[in-house]
């Protein structure tokens, strides 16, 4: 009988058999956060510099039982809540420190990375050397720099999506499945939050953290921080949503990032996905997070588009749709900022084929000498990955355009496009979560079209939420 089951049901109780280990991980990464809220508490109740490390040694000890577990499924989880928790915790008295939380993670999903790289060499199959050159040039890039901890900043910019993304070769459908319900249940708490922000009641008060990491000059406008003000004409303007990351741009990003993990491993979908996707559209839209609606809207619309006109049509005709758009950024305010430094970007990656440098662009060449051009992510990253990091986004493209009709791809269209106008597409608190996904299409989407996937392909059709389902799979 075993030998006549077909291969999708094969695979079915392959999973099904995954039960004790799940259970398993949900213990333990009960057991974490509880931890790292017990650890927070007595850090807040002891008070004290040293007091604010001690979440940073617990969670530093379990980011590496976790890598001896092999379980990046549980990396992933402890790096959402790390980074959804890392801005609040962190202004509070003598607990600046707290900013590292998300870091702590990184390196904890960097060593896994390590201590499984025959893996991530059979996931990325015959381009695997690219991935090696890339980081070797950011090296390069770093030394090149015109100030050593600028490079360093601009480095660790750049590098960490692309350790999220490698670490998508390391994933399984279980893992998959509980990051997912995590990302979900973040995203709504967060769209809630939001919401509650646009009637006027915050929980947290944003200049708590503002002025515990000594922010000055503009950061106190009116009753809020300065980034809470949507500027509009005659000195009019929109107070923002910063949702609990206390920054309207990030929450936005926050937000978006798990409504895409919401839709995109899903084949059906229940009133209660479309109610859930709808708080998180509102959440998105009481940030006023440009980037964030940029992920949501390619999310929502690439597939249609895609079976719509098809896939030269699409190219076509969101070509039309990008120009537009960058028209309209490049013609408000300070929004011109980031269609600027994109352009500033690209360029130096065409003229800067051995790596070029770091300090060309971003915000923080800007605050370093006062000149530059910022604000994009894929700018910084092109300015110090020169023709290697060309060939890496136009392999990315192509793959991008070979599944375009999946979400998963539209996920990583989504992260792209949004890297290339805004820094905060690639803050950790802000896209652990879009990048990590992006990771998941890119190495492991439906039918091999992943970047450079070799047939470990996930199949959308296993994530279904529904009572059914989860008797099976969960």
């Amino acid at each position: 009988m075993a030998a006549t089951m077909p291969v999708s049901e094969a695979q079915m109780v392959k999973s099904v058999t995954r039960t004790y280990p799940n259970r398993l991980r949900l213990v333990y990464l009960g057991i974490a956060l509880v931890g790292l809220s017990v650890s927070v508490a007595s850090a807040v109740a002891l008070g004290g510099a040293f007091a604010g490390y001690l979440p940073l040694l617990f969670v530093g000890a379990i980011s590496l039982f976790m890598v001896l577990a092999r379980d990046m499924g549980a990396l992933w989880v402890l790096l959402f809540f790390a980074a959804a928790s890392q801005r609040p915790l962190s202004g509070l008295p003598g607990s600046s420190s707290l900013l590292w939380l998300d870091d702590l993670v990184v390196i904890g999903i960097v060593l896994a990375i390590i201590s499984r790289w025959p893996e991530v060499r059979e996931a990325f199959a015959g381009r695997f050397f690219l991935v090696v050159l890339l980081v070797a040039g950011l090296l390069l890039a770093v030394y090149l720099a015109p100030s050593f901890d600028l490079g360093v900043l601009q480095f660790r910019q750049v590098l960490v999506p692309v350790v999220l993304v490698i670490s998508g070769a390391l994933v399984d459908k279980s893992d998959i499945r509980v990051a997912r319900r995590v990302a979900i249940l973040l995203g709504v708490v967060a769209a809630v939050y939001a919401i509650l922000e646009f009637f006027g009641v915050r929980l947290i008060d944003p200049n708590l953290y503002v002025s515990g990491q000594g922010e000055d000059g503009e950061a106190a406008v009116r009753d809020l921080p300065g980034f809470y003000y949507y500027f509009l004409d005659f000195g009019n303007y929109i107070v923002r949503s910063g949702t609990f990351l206390l920054n309207p741009p990030s929450g936005g990003i926050f937000i978006a990032s798990a409504f895409a993990w919401l839709i995109a491993l899903r084949t059906r979908f229940s009133v209660r996905d479309y109610l859930l996707a709808g708080l998180m559209i509102a959440g998105v839209a009481t940030t006023l997070s440009r980037a964030a609606a940029l992920i949501v809207i390619l999310v929502v619309l690439q597939p249609l588009l895609i079976r719509r006109f098809g896939r030269v049509g699409f190219v076509l005709f969101g070509s039309l749709l990008a120009g537009i758009a960058f028209q309209e950024i490049a013609s408000h305010g300070s929004s011109a900022r980031h269609s600027e430094g994109l352009v500033q970007g690209v360029l130096l990656g065409i003229s800067s084929p051995l790596f070029g440098a770091f300090g060309r662009v971003g915000n923080a060449t800007k605050d370093w000498s006062g000149e530059g051009y910022g604000e994009s992510a894929m700018a910084i990253f092109l300015s110090g990955a020169g023709w290697i990091g060309l060939v890496i986004v136009c392999l990315m493209l192509v793959s991008i355009y070979r599944g375009a009709a999946g979400t998963l791809s539209a996920v990583a269209a989504a992260a792209l496009a949004a890297s290339c106008f805004s820094e905060t597409a690639v803050g950790l608190d802000a896209s652990a979560m879009l990048w990590t996904l992006a990771g998941v299409g890119l190495l492991k989407a439906p039918d091999g079209v992943g970047l450079l996937a070799t047939g470990s392909a996930v199949d959308p059709s296993t994530f279904s939420d529904t009572i059914g389902e989860q008797k099976r799979l969960v």
